[in-house]
């Protein structure tokens, strides 16, 4: 336990010196400031007799979207985490460090902090409302809205792991839009049971700058348990180089590191049933031919079959 403890703490001194390190603090302060920013100014109506406020469809594009673009800005600085949970998810993925996951998710409510607080000096008075801080609604008990937020916490924190897995070859789209989407898609179901918070950091600083504090906990405890996981689950199940050798080293290593685990190649599987002729067909596509001389092999196993006929057929085919 000792030497693990010193390992551990030697990779978070090492992640601290880097000299990137505070940069990507910075990043994902900038992130979540815009972010929380955005989309909370989407959950409100401005303007005398507006009334009801905006459509569950607005809300959810305007988070979908916007996580999509500030992870785009920020995915190559400091992976585009924007979210507590999703944090979490990447440490119990064990691709994080201990330390960065602590300086990330401060400054993450920090930015989520001083959003609420810009956006709330930037509305009037009349018009504040919850300055776009989640609620439960009040048909739910806290247990149910706390299992809504962890269960798609747990398909967001799923899918930002499934996308950026380096070790898949399927992978072509855009990494940030798919997280967008399923941003979108969360909403859609949830605003109306919780707001579809999935980021303890977006419901701190609404709650913060308006002191609404009822079910906070909620947005804490559901969405850190939905990505701690998916993050879990990801690494030693579903990922793409999964195996019980990976799932072994995870609970074993003190060094363990993903990366040095391949894919598992699933060999393609071959009737052995088949006729000669079938296996002569096999043989000039599996040897390593080009296309030219399979061509040429397979015109010369046909003229053999053609010659090979009774003469009566043989006199009536003119060969070359």
């Amino acid at each position: 336990m000792r030497l693990f403890c010193l390992s551990v703490m030697k990779a978070n001194l090492v992640d601290v010196r880097k000299s990137y390190f505070w940069r990507d603090a910075i990043a994902e302060t900038v992130g979540v400031f815009f972010l929380v920013l955005i989309g909370c100014g989407s959950c409100m109506t401005i303007g005398p007799g507006l009334n009801p406020g905006p459509e569950d469809f607005q809300i959810a594009l305007a988070f979908g979207f916007g996580v999509a673009t500030l992870v785009s800005c920020t995915a190559h600085m400091s992976g585009g985490f924007l979210n507590p949970a999703i944090t979490m998810g990447q440490l119990v993925a064990r691709r994080i460090t201990l330390i960065k996951t602590f300086v990330y998710i401060i400054v993450q409510c920090f930015g989520a902090t001083m959003a609420a607080g810009f956006l709330k000096v930037l509305t009037p008075d009349a018009l504040r409302h919850t300055l776009g801080a989640t609620s439960l609604n009040p048909y739910l008990s806290e247990v149910q809205g706390m299992f809504i937020e962890m269960s798609i916490t747990f398909l967001l924190v799923l899918t930002v792991l499934a996308v950026t897995d380096d070790k898949r070859t399927d992978l072509h789209g855009s990494a940030p839009l798919a997280i967008g989407l399923v941003i979108v898609f969360c909403h859609l179901y949830a605003i109306k049971y919780t707001g579809s918070s999935m980021n303890p950091a977006r419901s701190f600083g609404p709650a913060l700058m308006m002191g609404m504090w009822a079910d906070h906990w909620i947005y804490w405890c559901g969405p850190i348990v939905g990505g701690v996981l998916a993050g879990f689950l990801y690494e030693t199940t579903f990922a793409a180089n999964a195996s019980r050798a990976k799932a072994r080293a995870y609970f074993l290593q003190k060094d363990f590191n993903s990366d040095n685990f391949e894919p598992d190649i699933v060999e393609p599987v071959t009737d052995n049933a088949g006729d000669s002729s079938a296996g002569d067909m096999e043989s000039i596509y599996s040897g390593g031919h080009n296309s030219a001389s399979a061509l040429v092999t397979s015109a010369a196993i046909v003229k053999k079959e053609v010659v090979e006929l009774t003469p009566r057929v043989r006199n009536q085919i003119s060969l070359p």
